[in-house]
């Protein structure tokens, strides 16, 4: 009987030793790809004026002359600008807002103010000290001989 054992031992592990690998599994390598999304910033409704958007130049009140110039840009904000110049040939140059319903500044020679569109789009601002308003008119006074 104990020739009987060992020989079925020996066909048990046989047959197990027969089954176990005896080289590595071969691996491939699949480079990965990386996808990045971009996206464009939406502008600002304030972006999008334009000069003219909501502001008349007053050519029509009495002194009233055209700016000596007028450049447009953008604030920090994205928001487009105007930077409106009065010049004098020989004294003081006032801006009147709004035909003067609310204010005006003056400076000598030249007096400078930078309007911002509105959040909206629609239309002009001004702020100086802290104070806003909403600019629809604005003249050019110059005091020239």
């Amino acid at each position: 009987m104990k020739k009987n054992n060992f020989v079925l031992l020996f066909l048990v592990f046989g047959t197990v030793e027969a089954c176990i690998r005896t080289q590595p599994p071969v691996t491939t390598t699949t480079p990965k790809t990386t996808t990045q999304r971009t996206t464009t910033p939406v502008p600002p409704v304030c972006s999008k004026c334009s000069k003219n958007t909501g502001l008349t130049i007053d050519l029509t009140s009495a002194g009233a002359e055209p700016f000596t110039s007028i450049t447009t840009g953008t604030d920090a904000n994205g928001c487009f600008t105007q930077t409106l110049s009065c010049t004098s040939t020989v004294g003081i140059s006032t801006i009147s807002f709004n035909l003067d319903q609310n204010g005006s500044i003056s400076d000598k020679p030249t007096a400078t103010v930078t309007l911002v569109c509105t959040d909206d789009g629609t239309g002009f601002q001004f702020t100086q000290a802290g104070v806003t308003i909403d600019v629809t008119t604005i003249g050019c006074f110059p005091v020239n001989n």
